[in-house]
């Protein structure tokens, strides 16, 4: 899974759609898989595909974030609304970053920087039993409930 992120980060978008599919090959049912294969859909220019994968991913929160995304970018506005609205109500305390990306890719910047703001104030207790994964202090987590 790492390796489809380096991929992404260097614009090798194909090569790194091939190293997430690998991953999954490897744990079908790991979770955020589907929406990273969605948003690199996305960057190719494949909404209808970017759709279908954020579609099939298994968490929750992650599926609504993709959808929120490409629903967007496909000009869907009220489908994009509505998993906009869900994962705020839904996980407005856990994914606060996932919300904060939703509205970075809408390029509505005051909503973007509240949630950004909001999610560096929430610890969720998952954090509370870990030491930080980053230099930053931070926790870094799946939200909780986050299957569905």
């Amino acid at each position: 899974m790492y390796l489809g992120h380096i991929h992404r980060s260097a614009g090798r978008y194909a090569e790194s759609i091939a190293a997430v599919r690998k991953a999954l090959e490897l744990a079908p049912e790991r979770i955020v898989s589907h929406l990273l294969l969605s948003l690199l859909q996305l960057a190719l220019g494949r909404v209808e595909e970017a759709i279908a994968e954020a579609e099939r991913e298994p968490a929750l929160f992650a599926r609504l974030c993709a959808l929120a995304i490409t629903h967007h970018a496909a000009g869907h506005e009220a489908e994009a609304d509505r998993a906009r609205r869900d994962l705020e109500n839904n996980f407005g305390d856990t994914a606060a970053y996932q919300i904060a990306i939703v509205n970075a890719a809408r390029l509505d910047r005051d909503r973007t920087f509240e949630w950004l703001d909001r999610g560096s104030r929430t610890v969720t207790p998952a954090c509370r039993s870990r030491r930080p994964s980053r230099p930053s202090g931070r926790c870094t987590t799946i939200p909780a409930g986050a299957r569905s």
